[in-house]
């Protein structure tokens, strides 16, 4: 669709124009974001055992073993929207829940 002719053209453009400039600016953030959905994605695919024993994981932090114990996630990804669960915890928790499955750990 071809906008207007004379003075308004010139509006339109700098719209245009305006809207690239933004577009290129925040590229790099959106493109973080995307990221971050894609690995929240991956990590509510990985099922914590119901029995896993929270407290006896010391790779765990201490506020994480308590909160993780208390309201016992399904998965990494519910893990990973609990206050006080740090991406060093979802890590250890990654490797506990693959030992537990039998998958080996990526190498």
């Amino acid at each position: 669709v071809l906008g207007p002719a004379g003075p308004e053209a010139g509006a339109d453009e700098a719209g245009v124009r305006e809207q690239v400039e933004l577009d290129v600016r925040y590229a790099g953030y959106v493109e973080r974001q995307q990221r971050s959905v894609a690995r929240l994605e991956q990590l509510a695919s990985v099922a914590l055992p119901a029995d896993l024993d929270y407290a006896g994981l010391g790779a765990l932090r201490h506020e994480a073993r308590e909160v993780l114990g208390r309201l016992r996630p399904a998965n990494l990804g519910q893990a990973a929207r609990l206050a006080g669960v740090t991406p060093s915890d979802l890590s250890a928790l990654a490797l506990c829940a693959r030992r537990h499955a039998g998958t080996p750990a990526p190498a």
